[in-house]
């Protein structure tokens, strides 16, 4: 599907507004390539996320240098959500995690679900990991902080994180915690998908088989210049 149907379907679906969406890099022209976002090439050619610093159930940290060369799938997941957030923590797991994270072609993907308390008080992170069934946790981080930098990006519309969209549709008034980011190995956003929409999961999904078949034409071309 080419780049244009596959933002126009996500808006459609999420009500976002057209320009918030625009992927930065518009010189690919193979439909293998997903797009970048972040903000267009006039206003920087710096698309990566900011550093970042989580810790886990263990309060061992989970940041930009422990995740190194990772490919991430990062979500929101609030405390007091009963309903928007089993649904996206269900089609993350059913979707995307259970068909991938023990193939050896995805060793590098790693899956990290923020969890937040809109009410200002500290998630119970024993509590939701002793919930989560069948889940590797060396393959998918369950982590708090007090922010979430990798949310705060900058896009041709505002800032994914603190634009204000006034929809009641959005959880806690935020538009950004049912969105599911998937960032590549080099740290810049390649894909935004709304958590709770099946079809934008299974997209993910394929999308991520593209990015690894990415790395390799990559790494292959890099061994060729390399001799």
């Amino acid at each position: 599907m080419k780049i244009t149907k596959r933002i126009g379907l996500f808006l459609l679906l999420f009500g976002v507004p057209l320009i918030f969406l625009i992927p930065l890099s518009k010189g690919k022209t193979n439909s293998e390539s997903l797009p970048y976002f972040g903000p267009s090439e006039e206003e920087s050619k710096n698309t990566k996320i900011k550093d970042f610093v989580f810790y886990d159930v263990d309060s061992n940290t989970v940041s930009s240098e422990s995740t190194e060369g990772k490919t991430l799938v990062v979500s929101t997941l609030i405390s007091s959500c009963p309903f928007y957030c089993p649904i996206i923590q269900k089609q993350l797991k059913f979707l995307v995690y259970d068909k991938l994270y023990d193939r050896p072609e995805f060793e590098d993907l790693l899956f990290i679900s923020h969890l937040v308390d809109t009410n200002g008080g500290t998630p119970n992170l024993n509590q939701f990991i002793s919930e989560q069934l069948d889940i590797n946790f060396d393959k998918w981080k369950f982590v708090t902080s007090s922010t979430n930098p990798i949310y705060d990006l900058e896009l041709p519309g505002g800032n994914l994180q603190t634009t204000d969209f006034k929809t009641k549709r959005c959880i806690g008034g935020k538009t950004y915690y049912k969105m599911i980011l998937l960032v590549d190995r080099n740290k810049n956003v390649r894909g935004l998908y709304q958590g709770d929409q099946t079809q934008l999961i299974e997209n993910m999904r394929k999308d991520i088989r593209k990015l690894f078949i990415e790395y390799k034409t990559e790494d292959k071309a890099k061994k060729e210049l390399a001799k």
